[in-house]
């Protein structure tokens, strides 16, 4: 994988206007190496367009807390995605201008709250449940 991801890699900056079509089912993979991108369901892209630029639309954060919470107590909040992992909490929003995200969580009284990067997986996850392949 290491020695086909330098390949393109090699290939790209040899040939900047080069398109080079990938298709893989690992996520990390693509992520590490592809600057825009086409989801495809059924001959159908339901989205497309500069990783960075799409992925900039979503907002990530990771909490933790003294006990463990359920996904219940975050649905009034209208996150995309919900990842519980014992105390750890992972909520995935669109970006909405008018909400604070923080402040509402800061509410929920966590031991600790930080905002971290949204993946290119997570990105898909939500292009996913937001095009309602899944609930």
């Amino acid at each position: 994988r290491i020695e086909f991801k330098n390949m393109i890699t090699d290939i790209y900056e040899d040939f900047e206007e080069m398109t080079i079509i990938l298709s893989s089912h690992s996520l990390k993979d693509l992520e590490d190496t592809i600057d825009s991108f086409a989801i495809l369901d059924n001959k159908k892209v339901i989205s497309w367009g500069n990783t960075n630029e799409q992925m900039e639309k979503y907002v990530k954060y990771q909490l933790a807390f003294k006990e463990v919470r359920m996904a219940k107590e975050f649905d009034h909040l209208n996150p995309i995605i919900i990842n519980i992992n014992n105390k750890i909490v992972e909520l995935v929003f669109r970006i909405d201008e008018s909400k604070s995200y923080m402040e509402e969580l800061k509410k929920m009284k966590p031991a600790f709250i930080e905002e971290v990067p949204i993946s290119f997986e997570d990105y898909f996850k939500t292009i996913i449940k937001e095009s309602g392949y899944i609930k």
